[in-house]
C-alpha cells in the first residue's frame, strides 16, 4: 500500500512540471530587461550654463607631455539643465535649440540620465599671457600661444564624421590634442563630463581643458593669466600661480 501511494506521488509530481516543460521548449524566451534604461530625442542629456571659471595645477597627461611636469586645467562652474526632470525641461530646450541639438526620429537611449553633457556654447578660443616672467624668450605680459599644447574632450565627431578625435571613449566622448598655433577644431561640443552637483541646479569644478607648455620656465613660481572665449560671445578670464615644475 505504502509502495502504491508513494508512486502516485511520483507520478503526480511528473504531471505538474509537464506544463512548465513544454513551455519552456514552445515559447520563445523574453529578452533580459536592462537595470536602466532612459529615452530621449536629444542627443544629450544634459546642458551646462557656464557662470564662472578657475585654474589649477592638473595631472601629467600622456598627451600633454612637454618641457613641465604638471599642466595646467581651466575648471569651469555653472547651472546643468536635465531633459529628464521635468522642472528643467524648458531649459533644456531652450539650450538645446540654442547648440543646434534637434529631436531625432529615433529616440537616443542611454544607461543613465546624465550619460551625455555638454556646454551651452563651443570653445571658440583660448589663451594665456605670463603675468610674470615665464623663461627668456617669454618675459611678462608675453602671450605663451607658441608653445601652448591644448587638450580636451567633445562629442564633434558624432555630429560631424569628417572630425576625427585621437581616440574615443566609453563615454561617447572623443579626446583632442592641439599642438601650438593649431586652431580648436572639434571643440563645439564639449564634454563636461564627471562634475559635482550641488543644490538644485548647480554644477561645478569640471575640466573643460588641459594645457601643457612646450617650453621649461627659467622663474619660479610662475603666474599666468588665461582667457576663454566661447562662440556664443561670452569671456572668462582667471589667473593663476604655480610652478609647473613640481609635482
Amino acid at each position: 500500500m505504502r509502495l502504491r501511494t508513494l508512486l502516485g506521488t511520483v507520478a503526480l509530481g511528473g504531471l505538474s512540471l509537464l506544463p512548465a516543460l513544454l513551455g519552456s521548449c514552445g515559447k520563445t524566451p523574453e529578452p533580459p530587461v536592462p537595470l536602466s534604461r532612459w529615452e530621449t530625442p536629444y542627443f544629450f542629456t544634459e546642458i551646462l550654463e557656464p557662470q564662472t571659471i578657475r585654474l589649477r595645477q592638473g595631472q601629467t597627461y600622456p598627451e600633454l607631455l612637454g618641457a613641465t611636469k604638471t599642466s595646467i586645467e581651466v575648471l569651469v562652474s555653472g547651472n546643468i539643465y536635465n531633459w529628464f526632470r521635468v522642472k528643467q525641461r524648458d531649459k533644456f530646450l531652450q539650450l538645446a535649440r540654442k547648440i543646434g541639438d534637434a529631436p531625432a526620429p529615433q529616440a537616443h537611449v542611454y544607461a543613465t540620465p546624465n550619460q551625455t553633457q555638454t556646454l551651452s556654447a563651443g570653445i571658440s578660443s583660448v589663451s594665456v599671457v605670463a603675468v610674470t616672467a615665464y623663461n627668456d624668450r617669454y618675459r611678462a605680459g608675453a602671450d605663451l600661444a607658441p608653445i601652448i599644447r591644448v587638450c580636451y574632450d567633445s562629442y564633434d565627431h558624432r555630429f560631424d564624421g569628417r572630425i576625427v578625435p585621437m581616440f574615443d571613449t566609453r563615454q561617447g566622448y572623443g579626446r583632442y590634442v592641439r599642438e601650438p598655433g593649431e586652431p580648436l577644431l572639434g571643440a563645439k561640443y564639449p564634454s563636461v563630463y564627471m562634475g559635482h552637483y550641488g543644490q538644485d541646479t548647480q554644477y561645478s569644478d569640471v575640466r573643460l581643458l588641459a594645457l601643457g607648455l612646450t617650453e621649461a620656465p627659467t622663474a619660479s613660481p610662475q603666474t599666468f593669466r588665461l582667457t576663454l572665449r566661447l562662440t556664443d560671445g561670452q569671456v572668462f578670464t582667471a589667473d593663476l600661480t604655480v610652478d609647473l615644475m613640481k609635482d
